[in-house]
């Protein structure tokens, strides 16, 4: 794909997705530490914290909301990036995030403090390796001591099968003519026809031809960004670990939590091999072979120390945690490398049904609840960390500041529920209870903003925003396209919303109560 001399080979024919990486939350990194016993020094509610190729800057944006005593400092190279990431701070009066349109080594050079947290999703793959060296000078320099770097990235032996298709696709698009989508379109259009030609790559590559119908149902924009950039390169762990350990980070902990629960990927053998593993490297390795991981989500610290056990047990006492889905929506189970992991009744099942009643310290929940103080630790840290890992339930900010984040997040998610009435990109509201995003689909954003401003009929109002932009409702995997049928839909939506998302909303500080 041809590129500006400003882009250095980073595809920019199309602003990135709006997304919000939950991992980038300091309660969910400060959890990831936890449950693997290490100490750090990043401040848990005054903090300082920088990501660094923040894209639209919606992660800053909703964290910044929803924790008001932190500071925030985020960059992209991308003007149109910044552009609307700060459109988005000033709908919301933040005045606690920082937006730069500048490279890593033009960042660095501004007149920054230290960070408590330096966070990265993704970029450290699709960057040349002159700007992961950049990337790693600017740690070095912004990270103070004790603090803790989260870093994402496309990872090997995951990739490996995978990584000829996404060059194929680059190439194919780069080679068209005429505007981005057409030259998307005629290149997954050329790979599938590879595929269905029998092409002995598909044949040497199971996982190939599933690949290719994944790519098939992204957006424009994720396919463009994802595979069309001069420099992508998935990474061996040991060999981030050993860049990290050049300017004194230590690998600390996976922040996706569903690898602290071996049992949901490994099989039993598998777990005796990493429990021989000599290293942390080589267990992260032997792990990643075993799960075949495509990505990792890794959590450095700078100065990691063990957390002694008494200190240990106080921090997992006072942990506060929420439901952030309705509760009959939590289904029996995870799936994982392993299979099937089924929660089970007198552990998942106790802890789900306490949090049913609203966010709580898990200290709290001994207390008032018989089931869950019969639980022992291992059994209870096991089922909290699944149920975290999966989406279910979030860790949380102390409840004596709830009142004040409710104020400060109020705005932001009035800014984003008004672009819910001509676009479904932005899929996260700021929670002043999590100090984190939660999921909240369209249409009961659309529900929500009618309710605000006194709407006769929340489900026609949305129906009305929907049809503006010509979006399809669908119901049991057929769109509906008689307008009495869409009322019906909506109806029912509007139904479930009132009975079980808007309460949960509700637990959240998301809606009033």
């Amino acid at each position: 794909m041809s590129t500006n001399d400003w882009s250095q080979g980073y595809a920019t024919a199309l602003p990135y997705t709006y997304g919000f990486h939950r991992e980038l939350a300091p309660p969910l990194l400060a959890t990831a530490l936890l449950a693997r016993g290490v100490m750090h020094g990043a401040e848990p509610q005054c903090y300082r914290l920088c990501e660094l190729g923040c894209g639209r800057g919606l992660d800053c944006n909703i964290l910044a909301a929803a924790n008001p005593d932190a500071e925030f400092w985020a960059a992209d190279f991308n003007p149109a990036h910044i552009a609307d990431a700060r459109q988005l701070a000033a709908a919301a009066g933040l005045d606690n995030v920082h937006f730069f349109e500048a490279g890593f080594e033009a960042f660095a050079a501004q007149e920054l403090p230290t960070f408590d947290f330096v966070v990265l999703h993704g970029v450290y793959t699709w960057v040349s390796p002159e700007n992961r060296a950049a990337i790693e000078r600017f740690l070095a320099r912004h990270l103070r001591p004790g603090g803790v770097a989260y870093l994402s990235y496309n990872a090997l032996p995951g990739w490996a099968q995978m990584q000829p298709l996404g060059r194929l696709i680059h190439e194919l698009v780069d080679a068209g003519s005429g505007p981005i989508d057409g030259r998307v379109a005629d290149a997954l259009q050329v790979a599938g026809a590879l595929r269905n030609a029998d092409a002995h790559y598909f044949r040497a590559n199971p996982q190939a031809g599933p690949l290719l119908d994944d790519v098939a149902r992204r957006s424009d924009a994720y396919i463009v960004h994802e595979f069309c950039n001069r420099d992508w390169t998935p990474l061996f762990h040991a060999d981030v670990a050993r860049a990290m350990a050049t300017i004194k980070l230590e690998f600390a902990a996976s922040a996706d939590l569903c690898d602290h629960v071996d049992a949901l990927d490994l099989t039993p053998d598998q777990a005796d091999l990493l429990r021989d593993a000599t290293s942390t490297t080589q267990r992260e390795m032997l792990r990643d072979f075993m799960v075949q991981r495509r990505l990792r989500r890794d959590v450095y610290v700078k100065g990691a120390r063990e957390l002694p056990p008494a200190g240990a047990s106080l921090q997992w006492g006072a942990l506060r945690l929420a439901l952030v889905v309705p509760r009959n929506e939590v289904p029996d189970g995870v799936d994982g490398a392993a299979g099937r992991l089924a929660f089970k009744a007198e552990a998942h099942g106790v802890l789900l049904a306490a949090l049913a009643n609203g966010p709580a310290t898990v200290t709290d929940l001994r207390v008032t609840d018989a089931r869950m103080a019969a639980l022992d630790d291992a059994a209870l840290r096991e089922a909290l960390l699944l149920l975290i890992g999966a989406g279910y339930v979030d860790p949380c900010m102390p409840a004596d500041g709830d009142a004040v984040r409710v104020v400060t997040t109020r705005q932001l998610n009035r800014a984003i529920l008004e672009r819910a009435r001509w676009s479904g990109e932005i899929r996260h509201l700021a929670s002043p209870v999590t100090g984190s995003g939660v999921e909240v689909a369209r249409h009961d954003q659309l529900f929500l903003l009618a309710e605000q401003d006194r709407e006769a009929d929340a489900a026609v109002f949305a129906v009305s925003a929907l049809a503006a932009q010509g979006v399809q409702i669908m119901r049991d995997g057929r769109v509906l396209a008689a307008q009495s049928e869409i009322l019906e839909e909506l109806r029912a939506r509007h139904a479930r919303f009132v009975s079980q998302t808007r309460p949960l909303l509700q637990s959240l500080g998301i809606a009033p109560a």
